[in-house]
């Protein structure tokens, strides 16, 4: 399962959650427990929640942490760690997300390379489009500034 197919998964958990917390008198709803994806190696656990931000639910956001234990997608490297995701939804649509946190620990080829989300963030447009991104990723001590070149290794 490549990481694009579990991202749209978990944003259908996500939706399919909202449709319950519409009828809950508390504003948010989470995940009672991790939900877990095994690999051929490794896990990812995921826990969320979904919150409105207007009375009408007409916008809303995902907030989420991934741990990754030992995970390899495809044998040439593996991944170590967690990290927080947060999705704005408006007007029916995902208007921002964001990463942050860590450190990550991949390993390619036996050598550990640590990498940190500092409010990596993109806006994207009803199209999926992505938009000015803020923040900045950690890459072995080194910092980069936002890029959308980044969200293609994001969601490959």
């Amino acid at each position: 399962m490549n990481l694009k197919k579990f991202f749209v998964a978990v944003l259908l958990t996500a939706v399919g959650g909202f449709g319950s917390a519409h009828a809950q008198t508390l504003p948010c709803i989470g995940s009672q427990t991790p939900v877990v994806v095994g690999y051929a190696t490794g896990s990812v656990s995921l826990s969320y929640q979904l919150c409105p931000t207007t009375p009408n639910y007409s916008s809303f956001y995902w907030d989420g942490t991934m741990t990754y234990s030992n995970v390899s997608f495809d044998g040439s490297f593996s991944v170590n760690g967690s990290m927080s995701i947060r999705l704005d939804f408006a007007n029916n649509a995902m208007s921002s997300i964001a990463f942050n946190g860590g450190p990550l620990t991949y390993t390619i080829g036996g050598q550990p390379h640590t990498v940190t989300f500092n409010n990596l963030a993109y806006s994207l447009n009803s199209a999926f489009q992505v938009g000015a991104p803020t923040g900045s990723l950690t890459v072995d001590s080194v910092v980069y500034p936002a890029d959308t070149a980044y969200f293609a290794y994001l969601f490959r």
